[in-house]
């Protein structure tokens, strides 16, 4: 039997005492890592993946590298899939896999004593680097997969907001309402225009109701973006009406000399309502 099999199967038997002498040294002061856990299951449940970790590593002293990186990454997704892990911070992770690798170093050393197994200084550094280079590789696939993870999180929750930001309310098959309230910097009046045009034209919106009256002020830019918005909408045959225009946010446009002659306007949302309804464009 070749050394290095020797090594992998002297790992794969000592794996569940490693495990165990891991745990015991393990200090954790941060409440929300999962090293922190006090839950019998939750214990039980790391101290199962941490023996599962050992299973996995100590194949590399048998494997062609990438076999053994695509083993470990099967482990590594398991990882970042589990919620406990997810509010545990990378460096805490990083931490403990450094531990293990000095664990590995000092089981190398007792592998050495206690099977009189002759090896030179230079096979022993290769070793040494085999074990070095392997944390390194799960150290960085962790920390890239768990920052993808949450870029994912944060897109999706950044979709939810934008939607929120600019909200489109089915009135009726035809109809919807846009309610713009609080404050509109540039970059909301971004997501606006875009969520507005792709809403309207997934719900196959023909009328927009626009609601300014929760809208406490605009500034030059946004007041333009407005414009655009209405400008846009009328291009995939929307048509839009303005309700609720507060005094500033006319008195801005008239400074601006934009323009809204071709748009119907009201002063409340519910007299533009109204004003469609009699017109015979029933918006409920």
């Amino acid at each position: 039997m070749s050394t290095n099999q020797l090594i992998r199967d002297y790992f794969v038997n000592h794996a569940a005492e490693m495990a165990k002498s891991w745990y015991e040294t393990l200090e954790e002061s941060d409440r929300e890592s999962v090293y922190a856990t006090t839950d019998p299951k939750e214990v039980e449940e790391l101290k199962a993946q941490t023996y599962e970790f050992h299973l996995h590593f100590s194949s590399i002293f048998v494997e062609d590298w990438n076999t053994w990186e695509n083993t470990l990454a099967v482990w590594i997704d398991g990882i970042i899939s589990d919620p406990k892990y997810f509010r545990t911070k990378d460096a805490r992770v990083v931490r403990e896999m450094m531990r293990h690798r000095e664990q590995y170093t000092a089981y190398l050393k007792r592998f050495y004593a206690e099977e009189h197994t002759e090896l030179s200084a230079n096979m022993k550094e290769q070793l040494r680097e085999v074990v070095t280079n392997g944390v390194d590789q799960i150290i960085l696939s962790y920390v890239e997969k768990s920052n993808r993870l949450l870029l994912q999180k944060l897109e999706a929750k950044e979709s939810i907001i934008n939607e929120l930001s600019a909200p489109i309310i089915s009135l009726n098959k035809s109809s919807a309402l846009l309610p713009l309230i609080g404050e509109i910097d540039e970059e909301r009046a971004a997501v606006i225009l875009e969520h507005s045009l792709e809403a309207c034209a997934k719900k196959q919106v023909s009328e927009l109701f626009i609601d300014l009256s929760g809208v406490a002020g605009i500034d030059t830019h946004v007041a333009h973006q407005i414009f655009g918005l209405i400008r846009s909408l009328k291009l995939i045959g929307v048509k839009p009406v303005l309700a609720g225009m507060r005094p500033e946010i006319a008195q801005t446009s008239v400074n601006l000399g934009i323009s809204f002659k071709d748009v119907p306007i009201a002063s409340s949302l519910a007299q533009a309502m109204d004003q469609e309804h009699y017109k015979g464009r029933h918006p409920f």
